[in-house]
Formats: C-alpha cells, structure tokens, sequence
C-alpha cells in the first residue's frame, strides 16, 4: 500500500517561485518602474500618480488571477494565429496620441488589418455579470484606443470604419461560451481619457494628490499602495457600498434568488404534467428514477422518484 504524505511546505515553495517569476514579467515591470499604459486609463488617479513617482509598493498583492489571464491569452493568440493566419497580428506595441496631445503605450491582443478590427480580451470569474451590465468606460477607452492608433499609423486602412469588439472569456472554466460586444471608434471617449491624464499629469507635476477613485473596500482587498494611501481612512462597518463591481454582484445574487424560486416554481409546474412520463420531445430527454430508501446520519430519508430533464445536445 503505498503512503500518502501532505507536504504544504512544498506547494508554498512552489508557489513563492511562481509568484516571484510572475514579478519578473514585462507587465509587472513595467508597472513596477512607473510606466503608465492604455490599460492604466480611468482606474484611480492617485494610484496612477504614486505608479508614475515610481513610490514602491507598500502592500504585496497576489497575482495569480492576472497570471491565469496570460496563460489564457497566449493559448488564444495560437489558437486564433491557426485559424486566421495572416490575416491577424498578436504581439502588436502601439502608441495612442489623445486629444491633449499625450501619448500612451499599449498592446492590443488581436488585431485584423484588412477589416479594421482589434480585440481586446478580458478574462473575467464567470459571464453572468458581464451580460447584465456590458463593458465598462473604462474597457471601451482601453480597445478604443487601441483603434486609434491602429488608424493613426496606417495599420488600418482609411476608408473603413474601426471596429473595437471586447472578448469576455470565463478563467474559471465554468462557461465556455465567448461574450463580445462592439462598437465603432468613438473620439469623445478619447476625449475623456485626455481629462484623465491631464489629471494625473496635474497632480505629479504639482506635487498633490489625485482623486482616489476607488472605494475604501476595494483598496483594502487590491491596492499595492493601501498602506501607504489609504490605511488611516476609517474602514467601512457594515456602511453604504459604493464598488461599482460590488454593486452588481449584490443584484446579479438578488437576480439569481429571484430566478431561483420562480425555477423552481416552474419545475413543480411541469412536474405534474410529466407525471409517469418517459421518452423524448425534439429538444429533452424525460424519464423518472427510483431512488431507494436510506439512512442517513442523525434521520431516515424516504424513498422518492426523481424527475430528470435534460438539453438534448446538438453539437
């Protein structure tokens, strides 16, 4: 028989050497020497100004979400190489110019020259949110910026319109649908990414501090610059929620609560249509299981029949 043996010790080991090659990454040290990207504009501007100071981090925060996110990325950039060949560009470095006059670096993910199209891909925990609300300003600055500059050094032709779609994919691996939303570049989006930085520009060169654009709650959890930003503020006791983020998970639950019960009222519904039922209609299977009495700790659980539906798969 063979031995097995739980050895935390060296999981965590492994881990702290993910975690440190994870720091080593261009992404992490890009953002470690204080070089602001696309992907910077509209979080929080203090946070943008102390990144810019190059203020070391005070708080050590895990990685691993944006470490899942690259791994998904790189397997979606081979997939889609395959499938379109020339056709699409990874790896592309562009620099948009803002109404301001300000430039930022970025790197959009897909990028189709021929139908003045560029992808951006977001790896998110599950696509329910996403669905109900749609893309962020934020998200739509970030992609739009890049079809900016895609248009600017003639990577897109002139006489089309540019196309920015956002790629939602589920990193949980619960959903294996793909959500995409588009729309054409838009400059007065730009136009407010400008009023960003020049706020942030404002704040560095005069030495002040920037909007600390995030609730509390949500530096506490995420913030590399927590202790040194917001520690003293008083954390929230059970007070108004003002993260956006945290807003619509409150009522995507109470949406699933309420979608809950009326399923269930629907399945008792049809139940008694289904009664002694068993067969196929085009798109279920319907059949009825004996489930045996038994016992289980502390009671003495009644046999029943269950009822099992199913989607007939078509593909």
């Amino acid at each position: 028989m063979t031995t097995m043996y739980l050895t935390p010790e060296v999981g965590q080991a492994m881990q702290e050497k993910v975690a440190n090659y994870s720091r080593t990454m261009p992404r992490s040290q890009q953002s470690t020497d204080g070089i602001l990207g696309i992907s910077d504009i509209g979080g929080c501007r203090e946070y943008a100004r102390l990144r810019t100071l190059g203020t070391p981090n005070s708080d050590v925060r895990s990685l691993w979400k944006a470490d899942i996110g690259t791994a998904i990325h790189a397997f979606l950039d081979d997939a889609f190489k395959a499938a379109y060949g020339d056709d699409v560009l990874t790896g592309v470095t562009v620099t948009c110019t803002y109404p301001n006059g300000a430039t930022m670096p970025g790197h959009p993910d897909l990028v189709f020259p021929a139908w003045s199209v560029v992808v951006d891909i977001k790896t998110v925990d599950g696509l329910h949110g996403i669905r109900r609300t749609g893309p962020t300003n934020r998200q739509w600055t970030q992609v739009m910026s890049y079809g900016k500059a895609l248009h600017d050094d003639g990577t897109f032709p002139t006489d089309k319109p540019v196309r920015c779609v956002l790629l939602f994919v589920d990193r949980s691996g619960r959903e294996d649908d793909f959500v995409t939303f588009e729309r054409e570049l838009d400059l007065t989006v730009l136009a407010e990414a400008a009023d960003w930085i020049d706020d942030v520009t404002y704040a560095v060169t005069n030495d002040e501090q920037a909007s600390k654009d995030k609730p509390i709650d949500f530096c506490i959890q995420y913030c590399d610059f927590y202790s040194i930003c917001r520690a003293e503020d008083a954390a929230p006791e059970g007070g108004l929620i003002e993260d956006e983020d945290v807003i619509s998970a409150a009522d995507l639950y109470l949406e699933g609560m309420r979608m809950e019960r009326d399923g269930k009222s629907m399945k008792n519904e049809a139940k008694g249509q289904l009664l002694n039922v068993a067969g196929s209609t085009p798109r279920a299977t319907i059949r009825w299981t004996k489930i045996s009495p038994s016992e289980v700790p502390q009671h003495w659980r009644d046999g029943y029949d269950r009822l099992d539906v199913r989607p007939i798969k078509t593909r």
